[in-house]
């Protein structure tokens, strides 16, 4: 459990956006994220886009001191993600960032951290923050409350997008699920959901932290996801029943499940 005052201890969050094509959406993503990038630490994971975009990139990457790993060919979202989290310091907690949001909030950053630092004052455990975006999923809200004069949300599970995971919620965690050799899209986001519930994180939404979806199309093409979500699904609801029934939460850096004793 954090303590009061601990957040602002650690490390610039790890912010980690991972890129498949859309050239479009993804310059303008990272056009936005300009203002924010000194408050974080970023590191660009792109999953075998066209050269044009690769190099552009690499040259946003340099302007605004972010990491950039380039791979071959597409190995998916949540590989890709683990990649990142090699690099992640001690105590350092993780945003993920899709390709294809507008962040829209100033100083959000600063305003992620006083809200987990907040938390952790109060003595609860706080797994994941979503950014707040219309039109808002409101059957996943549990409660509604405030902070700082904007309204903040419980809720269950928290889709991607845009997430901010606590550095405890991290560690307990590790890094995240590879259902299969063939895994690219999907899932990652509600799996750790699921953990956060099982463990008795609280899960928020904060409208201090707002962003625009770009665009929701797949980069993978509509029928392609659509049949990836498909194979995938039995994968997933396996994986939660595992969870449910008190199997292991932690996921080494394969993106494979993890008994503690196997981690002694």
């Amino acid at each position: 459990m954090s303590t009061w005052g601990d957040v602002w201890m650690r490390p610039k969050p790890l912010a980690i956006v991972t890129t498949f094509n859309r050239f479009g959406v993804t310059k303008e993503t990272l056009t936005y994220l300009v203002p924010s990038a000194p408050d974080l630490d970023i590191i660009i994971v792109d999953n075998g886009s066209d050269d044009e975009m690769v190099s552009w990139i690499a040259q946003w990457a340099i302007r605004n001191d972010a990491r950039v790993i380039t791979n071959e060919t597409n190995v998916g979202c949540p590989r890709a993600l683990n990649q990142a989290l090699a690099f992640r310091k001690h105590d350092q907690a993780v945003i993920k960032l899709d390709n294809d949001v507008k962040i829209l909030s100033r100083g959000w950053p600063a305003g992620i951290r006083r809200l987990a630092n907040t938390w952790a004052g109060l003595g609860r455990d706080l797994g994941m923050i979503s950014a707040y975006y219309e039109p808002w999923q409101q059957q996943r809200v549990r409660a509604v409350d405030s902070f700082e004069m904007q309204k903040l949300y419980y809720l269950s599970p928290v889709v991607g997008h845009a997430v901010y995971h606590t550095a405890s919620f991290m560690d307990v965690v590790g890094y995240f699920d590879v259902l299969s050799d063939d895994h690219l899209y999907g899932f990652e986001d509600l799996i750790l959901s699921h953990k956060a519930t099982s463990l008795g994180y609280d899960c928020l939404a904060w409208e201090g932290w707002k962003i625009q979806n770009i665009q929701r199309h797949n980069s993978l093409g509509e029928e392609v996801r659509k049949a990836h979500i498909d194979a995938m699904r039995p994968l997933y609801n396996s994986r939660v029943t595992a969870i449910s029934w008190g199997g292991s939460r932690y996921t080494d850096s394969y993106g494979k499940p993890l008994e503690v004793e196997e981690r002694s």
